[in-house]
């Protein structure tokens, strides 16, 4: 079995995709995806403005708990790139409240893969 790696979005190109995009929404989250059917493995990105969460540690400390998160589902995945943007209420959550909305939020947007 092959080690899926967890990858990200990086450039411009990457993240204008989503522009037409629908959205799915969560209490806590907001995703938007597009499938790539021939990728190997799902790619991430996240938007965590500062507006919304004007410190740095805040910032960082949501971007380490979804990567977390998805890392341990990224074999159940299809192969998408997806755009995840936490709303103002993800700060005062758990860690597994943050799982269980993510989760839901996979499910609604169909993005696990059928075995």
């Amino acid at each position: 079995m092959t080690k899926i790696t967890f990858r990200t979005l990086k450039t411009e190109r990457d993240f204008t995709q989503f522009r037409n995009t629908k959205p799915f929404h969560s209490p806590l989250f907001r995703l938007h995806f597009v499938l790539r059917p021939n990728q190997n493995s799902p790619r991430f990105g996240f938007i965590v403005p500062k507006k919304i969460f004007p410190k740095v540690v805040i910032r960082n400390l949501l971007k380490r708990r979804l990567k977390r998160i998805i890392q341990l589902s990224l074999p159940r995945l299809k192969p998408a790139d997806i755009l995840l943007a936490p709303k103002s209420e993800v700060v005062r959550k758990k860690y597994a409240e943050l799982e269980s909305q993510l989760t839901e939020l996979f499910t609604n947007a169909h993005l696990w893969q059928k075995f």
